[in-house]
């Protein structure tokens, strides 16, 4: 029981290391782009969007598989299969 509670935290602190960087690379990317005015069409503009889409889908799938992990764990500790 106590190493699946350590496999749990380790998943939740790494999840939470990754969202919180990924959160810092959306919101730079968001400040770089109203900064700098940049026009969509530009390949500048193109790259900064890019990396914000990117870094959004990343955010969103790390959510989806912490909550799928969570919901595995919970079964595995409660019997449910």
């Amino acid at each position: 029981m106590e190493q699946n509670r350590q496999r749990v935290d380790c998943i939740d602190a790494i999840t939470h290391e990754l969202k919180t960087t990924l959160t810092a690379i959306i919101a730079s990317a968001e400040l770089l782009d109203d900064e700098l005015h940049l026009d969509e069409e530009s390949v500048v503009g193109r790259l900064v969007q890019s990396i914000i889409r990117n870094a959004r889908s990343m955010d969103e799938e790390l959510s989806r598989l912490s909550r799928a992990w969570g919901v595995y764990w919970w079964r595995v500790w409660f019997g449910c299969d």
